[in-house]
């Protein structure tokens, strides 16, 4: 897997003394030096690694928090972000490590202590995202067995009234024959009864000629589909009870990887309460305090759902969801909006940038998990 790496910095001789512990193993590199242009480059070059090497971590911070905000392909692109930071700043960074924000942190400078950290670095972000792309395949093939557990009553039930309209048909059709034979004998009797002048065991020959005729050989043109639709009903029974017995194996793979529900919302007690209703589900949880958080978070987590807060600072609900929705590799995920206005513009540009439903604080404990429930299947 070739890694591109993007050198966001404010000192271009860190920058050349990166690209010279990198270079013997990776040659897609670009320094963005400018601070003009430092989203635009990004935007441009898409990397799969960010290095992040500013004079402190408040201009690093400053850098992220701005790309999150204004960059058009943050969310296209799946990368990893490794910190170089000042000695006196490892505690700072291992809480932003520890929190997700950033992939891994070095104690770069003013001079690096290993030579080969940084390498090292990079290829565990090259291991990750392999190991990112894997993990949403599977999360997607998750998702669809989940939906294939749904699908396999229905298309049982399906197969069954399949069976019954089949029975019905060959019913209906052994019933014309009685019902013409009837008609037919009857007539010919009473045919008989004003001509007089056939026996009764030549009239009976007619009876048989006619039923051969008019009767038995247009009911056969009919007979023989019927028989082989019955046959191929047979035959496939047993390869459904295959696809039945797979399904189920899955489901029990699926049923040990709960869906998992991203809560978005600055305020930590709606985190906690909405968290208190979908822990009733034993879903798997994960939180973002903001809308440019939650973006961060994407980046090594994909959610089954989404639950955004429509008003929140820098980066509102709504802005969010556009951004999410404009990601191909996200579009797919349902989202609902959250929010304590029910005012007819809100659910409007609530649907039009991409939310899938809307719900009214304070949130219904029954509501909500139905409508998680519909989404998710």
């Amino acid at each position: 897997m070739t890694i591109s790496i993007l050198i966001a910095t404010d000192n271009s001789e860190q920058a050349q003394l990166i690209v010279a512990q990198l270079a013997k193993d990776y040659s897609d590199i670009v320094i963005s030096i400018k601070s003009q242009s430092l989203i635009n480059d990004f935007d441009k070059h898409q990397p799969d690694v960010l290095i992040l090497a500013f004079a402190n971590l408040v201009k690093a911070q400053e850098y992220y928090e701005a790309l999150y905000e204004s960059s058009n392909h943050i969310t296209n692109c799946t990368h990893r972000t490794v910190l170089l930071c000042q000695q006196d700043e490892i505690e700072q960074a291992h809480e932003l490590f520890r929190q997700e924000v950033y992939d891994e942190y070095i104690p770069f400078m003013p001079t690096p202590y290993d030579s080969h950290q940084l390498p090292r670095a990079i290829h565990r972000a090259s291991l990750s995202l392999k190991a990112g792309a894997i993990n949403d395949t599977n999360s997607e093939l998750i998702k669809r067995v989940r939906r294939l557990s749904n699908l396999e009553a229905k298309f049982e039930s399906a197969l069954k009234l399949a069976h019954q309209q089949l029975d019905i048909v060959n019913q209906a059709s052994d019933q014309i024959k009685i019902d013409q034979l009837n008609v037919l004998t009857n007539f010919l009797q009473s045919l008989n009864e004003l001509t007089n002048n056939s026996s009764e065991q030549s009239l009976q020959a007619l009876i048989n000629e006619l039923e051969e005729n008019l009767i038995n050989q247009k009911l056969n043109t009919l007979t023989l589909p019927l028989l082989k639709i019955k046959n191929w009903f047979n035959d496939l029974r047993p390869l459904i009870n295959i696809l039945v017995n797979e399904v189920t194996l899955l489901k029990v793979v699926a049923q040990k990887t709960p869906p998992t529900v991203l809560i978005v919302d600055d305020d930590k007690f709606a985190q906690m309460m909405l968290n208190d209703i979908v822990a009733t589900e034993n879903y798997s949880v994960l939180f973002a305090d903001s809308g440019i958080d939650a973006l961060k978070l994407l980046r090594k987590h994909k959610p089954d759902i989404i639950l955004m807060d429509m008003n929140m600072p820098a980066l509102g609900g709504i802005e969010t969801i556009s951004r999410i929705k404009n990601s191909p590799r996200f579009s797919s995920i349902p989202i609902i909006m959250i929010t304590g206005s029910n005012a007819k513009k809100d659910v409007i540009e609530s649907l039009k940038a991409g939310a899938a439903d809307f719900i009214v604080k304070p949130v219904s404990h029954g509501i909500l998990l139905d409508k998680i429930e519909l989404l998710l299947h």
